[in-house]
């Protein structure tokens, strides 16, 4: 696994760059799930980008592996940053799929291109209002209960697809 360097985060205003890429690689199973959680906290700790998992040179994954890049992803997500995966095999593709987190893949550039142009097309001019008395940072009423239960699913979700993929 190839992860950003073993240092502490920075100080001070940070560089606007890239996505922060972490590349796997070989088998990720349960016995890789540790060093991979500690590489994505290193790559959320670099910068305030988004962040991309090469997947391309994996061999093997498990579901357990897809149950840290989901979370890392919901946590990442509650601070307005992303999380996407690229370049998985045609194996790695199968065990996302069956996990029904197809959402994880980064889209290509023709995806990419169409979101954009449906985006542009879809602008509409909101009147201003005022709404004395509302706080308007305050989060919508049972929205972390609602976190908790999309993310036990996910799990849920990962350990049926690794049973599936130990029976096949």
């Amino acid at each position: 696994m190839l992860a950003v360097p073993d240092r502490p985060p920075l100080t001070g205003p940070r560089p606007e760059t890239g996505p922060t890429v972490v590349w796997l690689r070989g088998e990720q199973d349960i016995s890789t799930d540790g060093a991979l959680c500690l590489a994505l906290a290193r790559a959320m700790a670099l910068n305030d980008t988004a962040i991309v998992v090469d997947l391309s040179e994996v061999e093997l994954m498990c579901a357990s592996t897809l149950g840290v890049i989901v979370a890392a992803r919901e946590l990442l997500r509650q601070r307005s940053r992303l999380l996407t995966v690229r370049s998985p095999s045609t194996y790695v593709r199968r065990v996302i799929g069956i996990c029904r987190l197809d959402a994880l893949l980064a889209p290509s550039p023709e995806e990419l291109d169409a979101l954009a142009a449906k985006a542009l097309g879809s602008w509409v001019t909101v009147p201003a209002t005022e709404q004395a008395g509302r706080q308007t940072d305050m989060p919508a009423p049972g929205c972390a209960a609602e976190l908790v239960g999309q993310g036990a699913a996910l799990m849920a979700q990962a350990a049926t697809a690794e049973r599936v993929a130990n029976i096949a």
